[in-house]
């Protein structure tokens, strides 16, 4: 839940996600729980421009909203899929998309 969230958020320690390594799983604290509270209605949350954006990707709803793909819900694959910053899984994300009911992209044409 939201809630659950925000309090593991507040007591993390200041140097979270700070520690030098080549492949970080957390670069920080702002990176991993922006998406979350995007999800929980966070005024001050945008998704980056350069996300992957929307799963219908013309802005649409998603016609099966709590369809389970790949392990997770068409609503929460949207979520991963607007923070997604990695431009090699937007195709990846787009095929969630058709399995969601979205309407096919020119991709697959």
């Amino acid at each position: 839940t939201c809630e659950s969230w925000d309090f593991m958020s507040t007591h993390l320690g200041p140097a979270y996600g700070d520690e030098p390594t080549e492949n970080p799983i957390i670069k920080s604290c702002e990176e991993h729980f922006s998406a979350i509270s995007y999800a929980c209605g966070c005024n001050d949350i945008e998704p980056p421009t350069e996300g992957c954006g929307t799963l219908c990707g013309d802005g649409q709803a998603i016609p099966h909203p709590t369809k389970v793909v790949n392990a997770r819900t068409c609503q929460d694959l949207e979520l991963l899929s607007l923070f997604e910053k990695d431009t090699k899984q937007c195709t990846r994300y787009e095929i969630f998309g058709t399995l969601c009911g979205c309407p096919r992209s020119d991709v697959y044409e």
